[in-house]
């Protein structure tokens, strides 16, 4: 397994479960007011980043440093890293890094 995947991984399995204590959390990175109308995306982000983390780690795990994966493949992963990482910057502060 690669560095980037490496890295994908750990990024996600830390937002998921809230365990990045070096980085201010989601928490304290939006606003926590309620408006007259909320949708609950908080807990709709939530959930997907939870099965985001739970499937990149079963994919983690069914591969090797070795193994060979179609470019198809390789494209959505490095995708799916790409735009968690552009929610991550955003989220933390970071909108010049976001594409």
């Amino acid at each position: 397994m690669d560095i980037v995947t490496r890295k994908l991984i750990q990024t996600i399995t830390e937002i998921a479960a809230g365990q990045n204590a070096s980085q201010p959390s989601v928490e304290q990175s939006v606003s926590t007011t309620k408006s007259p109308i909320t949708d609950e995306e908080g807990g709709m982000a939530i959930g997907e980043l939870k099965v985001l983390a739970q499937k990149a780690q079963e994919l983690a795990n069914m591969m090797k440093d070795d193994t060979q994966l179609e470019a198809w493949v390789q494209s959505k992963i490095t995708k799916a890293k790409d735009y968690i990482s552009s929610v991550h910057d955003y989220m933390n502060g970071n909108p010049d890094k976001v594409d």
